[in-house]
């Protein structure tokens, strides 16, 4: 979790909200946004904010190694490895129906399971939310809130036309995360058809070279899932398999000509 009140709590509710309930007991280390040093050494107490999160959501609060002020603790370093790699992108390709948000989702299990933070959304929800912050003056708020996930899953960027306003908030997150944070992407837009998304360009390409630098990019070719099934109702004899692709960087044939990845 982040150093910041907003930060933790921003974790701490993606958590109760993945968890689908409020576990009996939240360990966290020593940061600042959760506890602070008592007069007596080596004494450490919840802050007040922090303490009526606790009392408001019924949850004990547990530190890691609470003798030691700001470190991250055994349970981050487990993750060490893992978290190396955390700051690049999975961008994930195919027409509707193929399957984009299952692997997606798949993806996201496995991340949640080795103790990385994760937030899925559908990226109209987050334009608009980040449009709103935009309107109450509160945007760097909200974009630090989100800081607090290392992972963000948008789904179905593409499908959705943006307006200039919802295609700045867009690349505004997109650019605050560029190789801190990683970005998991479903889509259904080719590069080429990305100026359909950010409207012009110049914002076009930069958004394609901040994803894509540090990137795997999974295109997966094959027919729609729910036709395939629909059709083996209709006919039960009637079998289709195929196989996904992946590569590691765009089609040239779908860079815009301004685009020259590193």
């Amino acid at each position: 979790m982040g150093e910041t009140y907003e930060a933790l709590l921003a974790g701490i509710q993606g958590a109760l909200w993945e968890l689908r309930g409020v576990p009996n007991t939240i360990r966290q280390d020593n940061l600042s946004a959760a506890t602070h040093e008592l007069a007596e050494p080596g004494g450490r107490a919840l802050t007040k904010r922090f303490g009526l999160v606790v009392d408001h959501d019924g949850f004990e609060s547990s530190r890691i190694e609470p003798g030691e002020a700001h470190q991250n603790g055994v349970v981050e370093n487990a993750n060490d490895l893992l978290k190396v790699a955390l700051g690049d992108n999975v961008l994930l390709f195919g027409r509707p129906g193929v399957g984009n948000s299952h692997v997606a989702c798949a993806l996201d299990h496995a991340l949640v399971g080795a103790g990385v933070s994760v937030l899925f959304i559908p990226t109209y929800q987050l334009v608009q939310q980040l449009l709103a912050a935009r309107h109450d003056l509160s945007l760097p708020r909200a974009l630090r809130a989100l800081d607090a996930y290392d992972v963000m899953i948008l789904e179905d960027l593409g499908y959705v036309q943006q307006s200039a306003d919802e295609a700045e908030v867009l690349f505004t997150h997109m650019a605050e995360r560029d190789e801190r944070r990683s970005l998991i992407i479903t889509r259904n837009l080719a590069f080429s058809e990305w100026d359909r998304i950010f409207k012009n360009p110049m914002t076009t390409a930069a958004a394609i070279d901040c994803l894509v630098h540090h990137a795997t990019i999974l295109e997966i070719d094959r027919g729609s899932v729910r036709a395939e099934d629909a059709k083996k109702r209709k006919d039960p004899k009637s079998t289709t398999t195929t196989n996904p692709t992946t590569t590691t960087s765009p089609r040239d044939d779908d860079y815009p000509t301004e685009i020259h990845p590193a």
